[in-house]
């Protein structure tokens, strides 16, 4: 528009205009070239930082004690840590005999997470006191050892983008399984039922299928130790109590570690272990403590409301 401008008002010559406009053309192309390749440059640096993590991370040690096959008594005696000097947990204390039932409750950010990680080995930093299983300190078992004993349910599940079956089942028939997580008829309408393809991450499933198909995969390897992190964040309150009711008889003989925000059924609980900023405000039977506690008797009156 410029340049025609100019043109018409003779303030430049036909040539001009037409030079200026071979220009553009040439730089045009350029221009945005160079857009693109720094757009390509950010987009590397990012996988190249996320390829150095994987490339900086120390290998797993593989020597250790490997225990014989359970049953297993879990002690957690005194256990502290602190992130930057900051504490994080405080003398938390608690032991599992072979196939009781722990209940850890509490509110988000109270150490939770931080407890289940240091038992199963997610997290390595040094910690005050000590975690036992059958009297040997956990830092000192395989973790060859731990992962064949143990199986977690994390907070953030991850599925591969592979079928459900593959997803779920170690050798085993996936579909009892499925049923017990209370996804078999959400799977039956898939067009494809066990061998429908979730997609990265389980891209095409909602975060509570995701959550169920990853207990069910721990179920399937029948560990001595379940670790359940707050497993049903993504699930409502009457699926949720179901699943718990047809879990039940499956977790018959094993140990099973629940952290949770949550309100779980008290009758299949055997200890309950309050927490509020890192430390034990109180535990014991399951029911004692709900008489006990305000934080746990709250949380449960407001479940009941609902």
């Amino acid at each position: 528009w410029v340049g025609g401008y100019a043109l018409i008002h003779e303030k430049i010559t036909l040539g001009d205009f037409i030079a200026l406009n071979t220009y553009y053309m040439m730089v045009m192309w350029p221009v945005a070239a160079l857009g693109w390749i720094l757009s390509l440059y950010q987009k590397g640096l990012a996988s190249v930082k996320r390829l150095d993590l994987v490339n900086d991370a120390e290998v797993e040690k593989e020597e250790g004690v490997v225990l014989p096959g359970g049953p297993f008594t879990l002690s957690v005696e005194g256990l502290g840590l602190k992130k930057s000097d900051v504490p994080v947990l405080e003398n938390v204390t608690f032991q599992a005999q072979p196939g009781e039932k722990i209940l850890i409750i509490g509110p988000t950010g109270c150490g939770k997470s931080t407890v289940l990680n240091l038992i199963v080995g997610l997290e390595e930093e040094e910690y005050e006191g000590a975690i036992r299983l059958n009297g040997t300190e956990m830092r000192s078992i395989a973790l060859s050892c731990r992962r064949r004993h143990m199986a977690v349910v994390p907070q953030d599940p991850f599925l591969y983008s592979l079928s459900i079956h593959e997803n779920v089942s170690f050798q085993r028939d996936a579909e009892p399984l499925v049923d017990v997580v209370g996804m078999r008829d959400e799977v039956l309408r898939f067009e494809d039922g066990l061998d429908t393809v979730v997609g990265e991450r389980g891209i095409t499933l909602s975060g509570g299928q995701k959550q169920r198909l990853t207990l069910a995969r721990a179920l399937s390897v029948e560990p001595s130790i379940l670790i359940l992190d707050d497993p049903f964040t993504h699930v409502d309150g009457f699926t949720e109590h179901l699943i718990w009711e047809k879990l039940s008889p499956m977790l018959e003989g094993k140990t099973v570690i629940i952290a949770s925000t949550r309100p779980v059924p008290l009758h299949l609980i055997d200890q309950a272990i309050v927490l509020v900023e890192g430390a034990v405000v109180d535990q014991g039977p399951p029911f004692e403590v709900l008489e006990r506690d305000a934080y746990m008797k709250l949380l449960y009156e407001r479940q009941d409301s609902e």
